[in-house]
C-alpha cells in the first residue's frame, strides 16, 4: 500500500511540474510575439 501511495505522490508531482512546463511555454510564446508586434 505504501509503495503505491509514494506512486500516486510522484505522479501528482510530475503531473503539476508538466502543467507549469506547459504554462512557461505558452508564457514565453506569448512574450515573443508581444516583442514581434
Amino acid at each position: 500500500m505504501k509503495g503505491g501511495e509514494k506512486m500516486k505522490i510522484k505522479t501528482k508531482e510530475w503531473l503539476a511540474l508538466s502543467e507549469a512546463e506547459r504554462f512557461m511555454k505558452i508564457y514565453q510564446a506569448f512574450v515573443k510575439a508581444k516583442l514581434m508586434s
